[in-house]
């Protein structure tokens, strides 16, 4: 009632505040119902901004924040995109379902050095999945009511018009357990000296005996914030790649004609091959910009009233920054609509246009896992093309569109496609990666079931 609420379209707009004002943009809106209700306040991404938002972001910094950091976990991240290619060359109609476990095993191997089922669904990937879907939910605007008036939390849950209470208990049970059960495996697997390098392993080790249950609960929702912060952007921006690939063929064709002139035929490119890769970094930043996988960034909130270009910017005001207009304004990009990696290169006639990556926010909120997963999109999109042809599946009737879906996470909606090994030396390739990932199966999903917490 009485909120004021800022939508920003343009992206210096979003840098003047949200970043050269950062010290006082980097708060969060308190929702009733997501935030405290169904136990999400306590998260990096809706955490306000204080001691325990600046303390999860240090330590999340320490293990994921720079390349050199992210070295550790290179090959694990080649390991899985290659398992991906093998998994896809049998189900390509599976395809969404292999880049989510795939993902996942990345990100879950790096939060809890957790190693998923990779045969059949993995009840880790499966609770982070559903737990994103459900923090989906409940942070949508104006879908409830106890957001509007907070009061209505207090109500017995026999009085009526009270079932969203039913519904936060559900999703507040379902948040406990992805922070706590995860956590506690790692605590039995160091107990029984089998655990593997992990960012939570890491910082258990680093604290010893003196670990306080305040920096213990950080390290929890800072292993849970690894996987909001990657899993979806991930996901999501992979799958679009794909249909771009359909719909553009011309970009696939221009993509691979780099990849066999750098890479050639024998080998699957690599992290190191990256600086010689121009056309596959920019078909990533286009990839990103194209589609934001938040249409719309997390609210920021200010701390103090504050004067910009003339106008009162109140305490409290909910900023949200529009990342699909900017990715997509005319003022900033030609032909935006378009999607074209040859932007960020320039033309003959026409100079480099700004690669600003909107999709990872601004500021102290920008996504702290935005190196890895601008690694991880970047070797999977190259190997990828390495190896298949992507096209529209001629046995289907499916008219092929950049459709999108709507909400706080955007995704291309279901799509039929083909991919197809662009030769028989490509075909091989996949095959050797057979006997790897058949030689690195042992999942961990046993023991997860088993603890307690």
């Amino acid at each position: 009632m009485g909120q004021h609420i800022i939508i920003l379209n343009d992206v210096q707009t979003a840098i003047d505040l949200l970043e050269k004002r950062s010290s006082i943009y980097s708060d969060r809106f308190s929702s009733v119902f997501g935030g405290i209700m169904c136990g999400w306040r306590a998260s990096l991404a809706m955490s306000p901004n204080g001691h325990r938002f600046r303390a999860i972001r240090k330590s999340l910094h320490q293990t994921i924040g720079t390349k050199a950091s992210l070295q550790q976990f290179s090959s694990l991240q080649t390991t899985e995109i290659r398992r991906l290619l093998t998994k896809i060359l049998k189900r390509p109609d599976q395809l969404e379902y292999y880049i989510r476990k795939a993902t996942g095993a990345i990100i879950l191997s790096i939060s809890h050095g957790y190693s998923i089922n990779r045969d059949t669904p993995d009840p880790f990937v499966t609770l982070g999945d559903e737990c994103m879907a459900e923090a989906s939910i409940a942070f949508q605007p104006g879908v409830w009511m106890v957001d509007v008036i907070p009061f209505l939390r207090y109500l017995p849950d026999w009085f009526p018009g009270t079932g969203f209470k039913q519904v936060a208990k559900k999703y507040l049970s379902r948040c406990t357990e992805l922070v706590e059960r995860p956590h506690a495996f790692v605590k039995q697997q160091m107990e029984r000296g089998v655990s593997k390098p992990s960012y939570t392993e890491t910082m258990l080790k680093l604290h010893g005996k003196a670990l306080t249950s305040e920096q213990e609960d950080l390290i929890k929702w800072g292993a849970a914030a690894l996987y909001g912060a990657g899993s979806d952007t991930t996901v999501s921006v992979t799958y679009s790649f794909v249909l771009l690939m359909i719909l553009y063929p011309h970009v696939q064709k221009k993509a691979q004609e780099e990849l066999d002139r750098v890479v050639g035929e024998d080998r699957l490119p690599s992290y190191e091959d990256r600086d010689n890769l121009p056309y596959i970094n920019a078909l990533v930043h286009e990839a990103l910009r194209f589609n934001p996988v938040l249409p719309m960034c997390v609210p920021h909130v200010p701390s103090q009233d504050n004067i910009y270009q003339g106008y009162l910017i109140p305490k409290g005001a909910v900023i949200m920054p529009n990342l699909h207009h900017m990715a997509r304004d005319p003022a900033t990009y030609h032909n935006p609509d378009v999607f074209e990696p040859q932007r960020f290169l320039g033309w003959d006639d026409r100079d480099p246009e700004p690669d600003i990556d909107v999709a990872f926010g601004f500021g102290r909120r920008v996504c702290p896992g935005n190196i890895l997963a601008d690694q991880t999109l970047f070797l999977a999109f190259a190997m990828i093309l390495s190896v298949f042809d992507i096209k529209a599946d001629e046995n289907s009737n499916v008219e092929l569109k950049d459709d999108w879906t709507t909400g706080l996470i955007s995704r291309p909606k279901p799509f039929p496609c083909k991919l197809a090994p662009r030769s028989e030396k490509a075909l091989d390739l996949i095959m050797s990666f057979e006997e790897e990932a058949a030689n690195n199966q042992k999942s961990d999903a046993d023991a997860l079931g088993t603890v307690t917490w």
